[in-house]
């Protein structure tokens, strides 16, 4: 038998198969050395194209190589140029406030408080049919506002700040604490009183048995010694009526407290309106006297004149002392009729207190809306035909038409992208300066407070935990969730924010209140903290020591 692998005896019996290997195994040399010499042509052609020697000249760019990197030197111009103009914008409000804060040094010990709240409360009950619980939305929560300056209220979503808002313009009515709007209290809660009088009560039944059983141990063990038995019944005695006379004062005035609460609250707008009636017939004395009460009007200027006594007699006698404070609607959509047009949208403040005079109406609404760079052809649109920038400045306008000195802007920009939001804080900037508002400005965004702010309080779960002036509370953040929310802030530098470490805030973690329970404590002058003594102690000596977070550059 012959052998296949025998190649000799192949090619003898087989011609054809010794043929056929030889061809493919030039073949498979063949196509080896091409696969070799194509990969190193290959090799020096890539080489060759993506070289750039010396003394070569540039490869030229194609056309589509050359839109590319228009597109893209165009884009980062662009960046360059908004980041520029926002350091720039920045920069300039961060140097207005500065130099507000450098005119009002020498007047800070006389400084006007336009709004004081004092351990206000607002609890909302949940569940019903004798069941229920309360929601502490705000709690004990104290501050000034003073004339003139931009006050800041931040914290996270839900913390309370937007309660603090409506219940200081008496949308809610407070739980307990007040609420003094230019040195007259407008809020009242009076739950506090409440329970200041049942615990009271039992305090006083409590001591009460304690005396008891006190009195019958004495006498039990002076048995038989009446003068002994006498003189322990009198001691005890004198004891009961003591602590009853100390309770009952206390009631007292817990009660007075009540009914003075009530009373302001249901009449505060009533007074308010019988003082400026009063303050118009003054002025206009010596003319009602000379026109018998208007009854003899001799020349045309006494008719006038009598117009405009009338106008303001009407409009004193429909003013609210809340018509100096207005505020401005996180959402501008939902806070305005849809069904009405933006000139009865923004008149309406002046209606309900009784303005009526078409004309009037008219030219205060366009003055208006130019103030907040609108036009007066837009006051017979209606809300859905303009953009959200644009309704959130017609809540501005409806705000601006009633004279205010207080407004509560309710994050005012949220709702709004970067640049609408540029655009309102920059028209609120002007406002505040054209007009002397003093404004409290509820937000999120940190860096817009930190620039637009004198002053900034920080809430958590309702409570107040610091206070400070924009710079200080920046330079030198103290509670714990302080420096968690800048430590939250996002840089514009990469490498800064690539190595931003984000500071977690966990209560039961950060402090130990069982024994000795916080208080708002001023470690500085102007800035105040939430804390025990403690943890007072160890905030002062840290600020002794140089302390600077970084996060006021």
């Amino acid at each position: 038998m012959k052998s296949v692998y025998n190649l000799p005896l192949v090619l003898d019996g087989f011609p054809g198969w010794g043929i056929f290997l030889i061809v493919v195994a030039l073949i498979a040399v063949l196509a080896v050395g091409y696969f070799i010499v194509f990969k190193r042509l290959m090799a020096k052609s890539v080489a060759k194209k993506y070289a750039k020697p010396m003394d070569s000249a540039p490869i030229e760019p194609t056309k589509e190589e050359k839109k590319e990197q228009e597109k893209l030197a165009k884009r980062e111009h662009d960046e360059a140029t908004r980041s520029n103009e926002e350091d720039i914008l920045l920069e300039e409000m961060k140097q207005k406030r500065l130099a507000r804060q450098d005119e009002k040094k020498e007047e800070n010990e006389n400084r006007e408080v336009i709004l004081s709240v004092s351990h206000l409360r607002e609890y909302f009950k949940l569940g019903g049919k004798g069941e229920f619980k309360y929601n502490k939305a705000v709690h004990d929560v104290s501050f000034d506002v003073y004339k003139g300056e931009v006050f800041g209220l931040v914290g996270e979503s839900g913390c309370g700040k937007t309660t603090i808002g409506r219940t200081i313009i008496r949308l809610y009515k407070p739980t307990s604490g007040d609420v003094y709007f230019k040195g007259v209290r407008i809020g009242a809660g009076t739950r506090w009183n409440e329970k200041e009088i049942k615990y009271t009560r039992i305090r006083l039944k409590d001591k009460l048995k304690e005396y008891d059983l006190a009195e019958s141990s004495e006498i039990e063990a002076a048995s038989g010694d009446e003068a002994k038995i006498n003189e322990v019944k009198a001691k005890y005695e004198g004891l009961r009526q003591e602590e009853i006379s100390k309770a009952d004062a206390i009631i007292d005035r817990e009660r007075k407290n009540i009914i003075a609460a009530k009373r302001d609250n249901a009449n505060v707008d009533k007074d308010f309106a019988a003082e400026e009636v009063a303050k118009v017939k003054a002025e206009y004395a010596s003319f009602l006297e000379k026109t018998n009460q208007g009854r003899s009007l001799a020349s045309d200027e006494d008719k006038a004149t009598y117009e405009e006594y009338k106008k303001k007699l009407n409009a004193a006698k429909h003013a609210k002392i809340t018509s100096g404070m207005q505020m401005i609607f996180q959402d501008p959509m939902a806070s305005i009729n849809p069904r009405m047009t933006v000139r009865g949208i923004i008149s309406e403040g002046l209606r309900i207190n009784g303005v009526h005079d078409k004309a009037y109406i008219k030219e205060r609404v366009n003055e208006m809306l130019d103030k907040v760079g609108l036009l007066p052809e837009h006051a017979d649109r209606y809300p859905h035909e303009f953009s959200g920038g644009q309704r959130q400045r017609i809540g501005i306008a409806r705000a601006l038409i009633m004279n205010p000195e207080l407004i509560i802007a309710d994050e005012p920009v949220s709702a709004l992208d970067v640049s609408i939001q540029a655009q309102i804080i920059n028209l609120l900037n002007d406002l505040r300066d054209e007009l002397g508002l003093t404004i409290l400005f509820i937000a999120h965004n940190l860096s817009v407070v930190k620039y637009f702010c004198d002053r900034i309080a920080v809430m958590y779960f309702g409570n107040l935990v610091e206070l400070a002036p924009s710079d200080e509370l920046f330079r030198h953040p103290l509670h714990p969730y302080t420096k968690s929310l800048l430590s939250a802030v996002p840089h514009c530098d990469p490498d800064t924010e690539k190595n931003r470490t984000r500071i977690k805030y966990n209560p039961a973690a950060s402090h130990d209140y069982s024994e000795d329970k916080p208080t708002l404590v001023e470690i500085e002058p102007g800035h105040f903290v939430r804390c025990n003594k403690k943890e007072e102690k160890e905030y002062r000596a840290l600020l002794a020591s140089g302390y600077d977070s970084g996060y006021g550059q």
